[in-house]
Order: structure tokens, then sequence, then C-alpha cells
């Protein structure tokens, strides 16, 4: 057998232990604040907050406490928990996004003149390189003892529904948390992730926690099998130059 050849079979069955033998670095979430833990809270307590888009809103200039990285509906916030009608997935901190009408933190919201409540929305934006992969997680949870036509949590990318989740909450104590994963591709700019409440307002919905975005990357055993061929390719073109 030909001396080159030889070469690149070993190359191929060498590569992927050595590949296994180099841990890979931990991906980088670009989601920020994807657990909600800022603003903090009190344990057992909630409260309804803005988003970092707050300035725009009339009703929540005096506010004390503002979600940090997201945008939020601008009248009706976003619910922030910690251990009261369960608990959070990751950390001490998971949203509502059927918001409670009323004064939170010195900003009114969901103030319609009728008392009722709104289905609400969070968002952020991340830049993305074009025609690249990027890996989405998030945690979901319907409300306990809440019908599950009050439980829908839409989340969009770009404007693209990508999934509705709900569920019945009737029976179930505290959250049962749902893990949700989704490939989706970026756009090279600033594409946005969106999660919207759906279902029937009455201030009680589906929670959300652990949202992360990173972007997929090859298995080290196909970084490693591409540099074994490149590297038998090179040999192989080396020994047929002529002398």
């Amino acid at each position: 057998m030909n001396s080159s050849i030889k070469l690149a079979i070993a190359l191929a069955f060498i590569a992927p232990l050595a590949a296994k033998a180099t841990p890979s670095p931990s991906p980088i979430n670009l989601i920020q604040n994807g657990s909600f833990e800022s603003p903090a809270i009190a344990y057992n307590t909630w409260t309804v907050v803005p988003g970092k888009n707050y300035l725009d809103a009339n009703n929540t200039k005096k506010a004390t406490k503002y979600m940090a990285d997201w945008d939020t509906d601008l009248t009706s916030g976003v619910e922030v928990r910690n251990h009261v009608a369960g608990v959070a997935q990751d950390g001490n901190n998971f949203i509502e996004l059927d918001t409670h009408y009323g004064k939170f933190n010195c900003a009114t919201f969901d103030n319609n003149g009728i008392g009722t409540s709104t289905n609400s929305w969070i968002s952020q934006s991340v830049d993305t390189d074009r025609g690249h992969t990027y890996h989405l997680s998030y945690y979901y949870s319907p409300r306990e003892g809440v019908e599950s036509a009050s439980n829908d949590i839409n989340v969009y990318w770009n404007g693209d529904l990508l999934k509705n989740n709900t569920g019945s909450g009737s029976g179930v104590s505290g959250n049962v948390w749902q893990h949700w994963e989704f490939d989706v591709t970026g756009t090279g700019g600033w594409d946005t992730l969106k999660f919207a409440a759906g279902g029937t307002a009455q201030t009680y919905g589906g929670s959300l926690d652990n949202v992360s975005l990173v972007a997929a990357v090859p298995e080290p055993e196909t970084y490693a099998l591409m540099m074994a061929g490149l590297g038998a390719v090179a040999f192989m073109a080396r020994r047929r130059k002529p002398r």
C-alpha cells in the first residue's frame, strides 16, 4: 500500500482520539440576563417591572426596578417571581407574561381604566453572523391551578413563530419545567428573540426561565478529521512534487 495512503488512514483513526482528549470550550450565551436574576427581588415575593426600554413609557418613568437587558411591553411590563407560585428552574427568579394590573415599584401597569390584566411580551436582540446556526434553549412551565387557555407563551425569532407553549396547570403543584430547544439562523445583523403571552389575559399564565442562545459549532471530531485530511493531502502533494 502507498505510504501516503497509509498515513491518511492512520490520521483518520488517530484524529478522533485526539479530539476527545481536548475538552471543548464552554459556548458563550448571547442572551444577557437569561435567567432573569436582575433585578433582584426578595425571597417569597413578586413584582412587575418594565424593561430596559422603560424611558419610552409614560407610566413607568418613576419605576425603581427594571428588567436588565430585555425590552418589555411598555404598558404591561413583566412579572418577576421569587419562590411564588413555583420555584425557578435556574437561580432565584423566573417570569410570567400575563401581567397583573396595579402599582408596582412606583410605576403603574396595565392602567387601562377598567382594572384588568394584559398579556405582555419580552424580547432581546442579538448580533449574529449571516447564515450561521444558533441553538436556542429555554424552560417553560404552566402555572398551577390554571387552565390551558391561559398558559400560552408564544416564541418568535425575527417575528416568525417557533413554538406555542401551552399546558394545563390544573393538576400540577408549583412549576413543572419543560425544556425546549430550537436551531435558528442568523441574518448577519441584529436578530430578535421574543416571548409573548398568548392565552386568556387574567393575571395568571405560563412561566419562563433559563433562556440561552449559543452559536452552533462542529464537534471536535469534525475539526480533527478535517485537519487530518488536510495533513494527508499536503503530505501526498509534497511526495509527488518533482525534485
